[in-house]
């Protein structure tokens, strides 16, 4: 199967919004983390197109397999929250927050806003794989109704208003509500063959997004249906008009963009995507500020402070990847 380019260089596009917006909150800067805040709902957009029409033969090994990709990189920022506490002699996680963690439990603190936030970590992995639980659950329903575009086709709006109705009392599910886009995305081919003229469809939805959002930000700013219902599906529209923009562009100049995103750093960038999404935030604490403090300038300090997020990003890939192939080894031999 001929692979998909355009989902490597989205999801590198998605990892660098991310960075970018907590740089932008770090610095204050209100504009760039709200715009830039879009490079998870991306995540989970591609995450579900990417499984849009990949059938489920074993559940139980299917989850297994997800946890397993996101708890190693779940411990191993562990592994480096502990040694930076210890460094700075601060105090290390609780020991309910690694059960937690353990379980990857540790998000519903943002699945659940108004649970006392005790939870630690990438709180995206609990998020995510609270979705694969519900992918194998509609592919078992697929087993048993053949007729399920007509569950998809009314129960996509049931599920709009089910996302609505939850946020209402401070449940957010939009990352389902993403993952599932991206998944109906993929099963209809809505975004596969975009036509040339098609962007202007794209812009109109951005621009449609933004619209919305500032205009609701001036008058509803605080309240729960901006925070969590304007927010998330405004976040979701940009997603889709990114993703869509990406794919257009790899339509119209499919040499160019094949061979940028075929390239071995984009490629590389594309491999560590989850390990710099885990450990950039608690560099810039760590790097950034310390080449400040030694008078280098902004220019130079923000360059070299992505380089080391991907020096490290690279090291946390490496170990990821031999982890999990000891794992794979071991679950082997045993059923073997």
């Amino acid at each position: 199967m001929e692979r998909d380019y355009s989902v490597s260089l989205t999801r590198v596009v998605a990892t660098l919004f991310i960075v970018i917006c907590h740089l932008g909150s770090h610095f204050n800067s209100i504009l760039v983390g709200q715009f830039f805040n879009v490079g998870v709902p991306i995540f989970f957009l591609i995450s579900g197109y990417l499984y849009g029409d990949k059938k489920i033969n074993n559940a139980g090994d299917f989850l297994f397999k997800r946890y397993v990709r996101l708890e190693i990189p779940a411990l191993l920022w562990l592994s480096i929250t502990c040694i930076s506490s210890f460094a700075q002699k601060q105090s290390f996680p609780n020991t309910h927050e690694v059960v937690f963690l353990l379980l990857n439990l540790q998000g519903l603190g943002f699945i659940f806003t108004r649970m006392q936030n005790l939870f630690i970590g990438p709180w995206f992995f609990t998020c995510i794989m609270f979705c694969y639980v519900l992918l194998v659950i509609l592919r078992r329903i697929e087993l048993k109704h053949s007729n399920i575009q007509i569950v998809t086709n009314k129960g996509g709006l049931l599920f709009l208003l089910v996302f609505c109705m939850l946020g209402l009392i401070h449940i957010n599910i939009s990352g389902a509500l993403g993952f599932f886009i991206g998944l109906a995305l993929k099963h209809y081919h809505l975004i596969d063959c975009p036509k040339k003229k098609s962007i202007f469809n794209y812009i109109l939805f951005f621009l449609f997004a933004v619209s919305i959002r500032l205009l609701t930000k001036r008058m509803l700013d605080g309240s729960v249906f901006y925070d969590e219902i304007i927010v998330p599906l405004t976040h979701i529209i940009l997603a889709v008009a990114l993703f869509a923009s990406i794919k257009w562009m790899f339509e119209i100049t499919p040499r160019i963009m094949n061979r940028i995103a075929s390239s071995k750093i984009l490629q590389h960038l594309d491999r560590i995507s989850v390990y710099a999404y885990i450990s950039h935030d608690m560099l810039i604490s760590g790097v950034l500020l310390s080449l400040f403090q030694l008078s280098i300038s902004i220019y130079l300090s923000i360059p070299l402070y992505f380089v080391a997020v991907v020096i490290l990003a690279t090291a946390l890939c490496f170990i990821g990847e031999f982890l999990t192939d000891v794992i794979d080894k071991t679950k082997i031999w045993l059923i073997g």
